[in-house]
């Protein structure tokens, strides 16, 4: 099964020393007194300077701005996803969440920065609010028939993520979308 981005996050920095000869705290400080105040010049350094990676000097970054990884704290994540325009998809995304539960109990759920996966052996459900509606991505057989789902786009997941349909409303939190919830966790 692929890492989910907070267990890639935690794979990068653990891996750190190693790769690199410093741990996530040495680079931190290294960054805090050498790199350039240029947010974007800060990122290009630390790969031009140091050939660290992309998400490597990303996680550097973002533990420097702001004291902690961006995976750290599930509740922040959870509360910045719902934030704004996207205030009015959290109790549909609850509502989603009960559905689920329903359907068993062996599954994982991962908040990430812009969308929440659930997993069984695979992701077969992700939740992406998008202006105040919930997007529901889903890894369901391409004979599936059902005038809600459309092909899945830009949900920031794994490829088998092949279908989604749009909930605007808790009405359309039923037994339609229950079936086709149940039919992805079935085939992960």
């Amino acid at each position: 099964m692929p890492l989910s981005p907070r267990e890639m996050e935690a794979a990068v920095i653990k891996n750190l020393p190693a790769k690199t000869g410093k741990n996530l705290e040495q680079w931190v400080a290294l960054a805090k007194a050498q790199a350039p105040p240029d947010k974007n010049a800060r990122l290009e350094w630390l790969k031009n300077t140091y050939q660290l990676g992309q998400i490597q000097a990303s996680i550097i970054l973002s533990v420097m701005e702001t004291g902690k990884s961006t995976y750290a704290d599930a509740n922040s994540l959870m509360k910045n996803l719902f934030a704004g325009e996207n205030a009015g998809a959290l109790p549909l995304y609850l509502q989603v969440r009960k559905l689920v539960a329903s359907i068993g109990t062996d599954i994982k759920v991962s908040v990430n920065r812009t969308y929440v996966t659930f997993t069984r052996q695979q992701v077969f459900l992700t939740l992406k609010p998008v202006k105040g509606v919930l997007i529901a991505g889903l890894a369901l057989p391409e004979d599936v028939e059902n005038d809600r789902l459309t092909r899945a786009r830009f949900l920031g997941t794994p490829h088998r993520i092949n279908l989604q349909v749009s909930v605007r409303t808790l009405d359309e939190v039923d037994g339609d979308l229950k079936f086709l919830v149940k039919k992805s966790y079935d085939g992960s």
